[in-house]
């Protein structure tokens, strides 16, 4: 059992409330919020507001508690200059003992459907389309490739294109059609369609080499993973892959429920904290200082040049 201190730097930030009101709902009850700080096992940051998280780690709670301060940042390509939960991990940049996979909670806390609060949309079997995507393919190499996916019972629509976009309620009905959802990378390493995918009962087709999956789900029982480089394999992967689509539609929806949902993902952020927090060095700051100048090695420098968002602009409008 663990007591958490709950903050962000940030006034508009975002997750901070939800987070609060996930610990209100958490049916678990094994961990609790604290209004003391000093009592507290545990202190989570929310909404790193700089890129180097300048403002978590000069604030006076963690230069006086570091061992037992985290953060939980779910912005593309946050690197971890403070321990914690990230949306969108690498494997060449978040290393195991400064990084946890955790969820978008925007997810989580979007206002459910008509249907999906009658129990309709999560459980109707799915209709006539294999597969679908809807995104945007300027954000990733991958989308691009996926954009010239072909196949009767495929929908691809690329939303950069004009009058292509879908509204929300056109999107869900999408994906209630859907057997699977291309789930490829976006400027991070992941992107909310893989929980928007979780949370409707569908099974996700994640395409991001370097994503790494939050850990304690059975992630291949309701998930399909493909290397970014087998885009063209798709159709008849999905082809062979839709034989077990009942049992992996079914496990998708008990991974959200068990994992994600409101009313658990409290207590599995405090989990992932924790056993990160069993990882940490004997020193924290001299490990701080350490990963703050392993950003000017080569390979980082090729890694913070390669996701210039405005390279990718440039490029799509050329």
């Amino acid at each position: 059992m663990a007591q958490v201190y709950l903050l962000s730097t940030r006034q508009d930030a975002t997750d901070l409330p939800r987070m609060q009101v996930a610990a209100e709902r958490d049916r678990v009850r094994q961990h609790w919020l604290t209004g003391r700080p000093e009592d507290a096992d545990l202190i989570l940051f929310t909404d790193p507001a700089v890129p180097d998280m300048a403002d978590i780690r000069q604030h006076p709670l963690y230069r006086q508690h570091a061992s037992r301060c985290f953060v939980m940042a779910t912005g593309d390509r946050v690197l971890p200059f403070v321990p914690g939960l990230f949306a969108c991990p690498e494997k060449t940049t978040h290393p195991v003992h400064r990084s946890r996979t955790g969820p978008y909670l925007r997810v989580a806390f979007e206002p459910p459907a008509p249907d999906e609060a009658e129990g309709l949309h999560p459980s109707e079997p799915a209709e006539e389309l294999l597969f679908s995507f809807v995104g945007r393919t300027e954000t990733a190499a991958v989308r691009e490739r996926i954009a010239r996916l072909r196949h009767p019972r495929g929908v691809v629509i690329d939303a950069c294109l004009p009058d292509r976009g879908l509204a929300p309620a056109a999107f869900r009905r999408l994906l209630a059609r859907s057997r699977f959802v291309l789930c490829p990378r976006g400027y991070g390493s992941s992107s909310f369609r893989l929980f928007e995918t979780l949370r409707a009962g569908r099974v996700p087709v994640i395409v991001s080499d370097e994503w790494i999956p939050c850990s304690g789900p059975d992630w291949p029982s309701f998930s399909l993973m493909v290397r970014e480089d087998k885009i063209s394999s798709l159709p008849a992967l999905l082809e062979k892959a839709e034989t077990q689509y009942a049992q992996m539609q079914q496990a998708a929806r008990r991974a959200w429920a068990e994992w994600f949902a409101t009313d658990v993902v409290f207590h599995r952020t405090v989990e992932w904290c924790l056993d990160l927090a069993r990882h940490q060095p004997a020193s924290r700051r001299w490990d701080d200082r350490h990963y703050r100048l392993g950003r000017w090695r080569p390979s980082m420098l090729r890694w913070q040049w390669a996701g210039r968002h405005w390279r990718r602009r440039l490029r799509a409008a050329a």
